[in-house]
């Protein structure tokens, strides 16, 4: 893992970020967020590996974040959708996980 990167995912998991809103993002505490994720490139992919339970779902999103800090990609598991209307993030309980991801090519067919 690219060292930046590593000291950056170690930092975030070691605050264990509960997650209070669908927007994983505002959970972020702001000194973070003003130095990390203020300028994030790209958001490259969302709803990635969806594990969907009887009232919430987690997934994963992948984003890159400004090339001074790292060049590398970044997935951050969250909640992704809440099935009840009574229900809050709250509930779930749930605390984000920040890891290192790599982009894979895959090949796919379609009829002509």
């Amino acid at each position: 893992m690219h060292d930046k990167l590593e000291e950056i995912i170690t930092l975030l998991n070691s605050l264990k970020i509960s997650q209070k809103s669908t927007d994983w993002i505002e959970d972020l505490p702001s000194e973070i967020y003003d130095k990390y994720f203020d300028d994030i490139v790209d958001i490259r992919d969302s709803g990635l590996n969806i594990d969907k339970h009887r009232w919430y779902e987690y997934a994963t999103c992948v984003f890159q974040l400004p090339e001074q800090v790292s060049d590398k990609y970044i997935g951050v598991r969250h909640i992704n959708d809440l099935f009840s209307e009574s229900m809050t993030c709250d509930d779930v309980e749930h605390t984000l996980v920040f890891f290192e991801m790599v982009p894979v090519r895959t090949t796919t067919y379609v009829q002509r």
